[in-house]
């Protein structure tokens, strides 16, 4: 691990947020059940199917319960506004978001603002939506890693 980074980290790069579990606990809390039981009867293998909702798709997932929980878990830490005030204040964080994303306009405000503060920290809105954010994104992640 390199002097001076975090537990081997030396940034986390958000790029075109949008699994949102928390929006949707509603339709996964059956199977998010069935998935902690499991889990509690010694199966965190045993698969589950589970509802999906990701930029507008909907799908249907089998997973393992485990990655069930650790994923869809309205309350868990893929939830991004959950885990951004977890993260530690020593790590910087680049976000960047599509002005066409559908999480552009609370973005900001809901994970964010939600991080601790670090001075090399940053928030970039790029042109395009949810697809184009890593194309037009890299200019911004290639300057940024530059600076850690």
């Amino acid at each position: 691990m390199p002097p001076g980074v975090p537990g081997g980290v030396a940034g986390v790069l958000m790029m075109a947020p949008g699994h949102r579990p928390d929006l949707h606990a509603a339709k996964t809390a059956g199977v998010l059940a069935q998935a902690r039981d499991l889990i509690a009867a010694g199966k965190p293998h045993e698969t589950v199917e589970i509802f999906d909702f990701n930029q507008g798709q909907k799908s249907t997932r089998v997973v393992e319960s485990e990655i069930a929980i650790s994923w869809f878990d309205p309350q868990g830490l893929a939830v991004m506004q959950n885990a951004a005030p977890k993260l530690s204040p020593d790590i910087p964080v680049l976000f960047i978001i599509g002005e066409k994303d559908n999480l552009h306009p609370k973005g900001k405000s809901l994970i964010y603002d939600k991080l601790p503060e670090n001075p090399k920290s940053a928030y970039t809105v790029v042109p395009g939506g949810h697809k184009q954010t890593p194309i037009k994104g890299y200019p911004d992640i290639k300057e940024w890693l530059n600076r850690l």
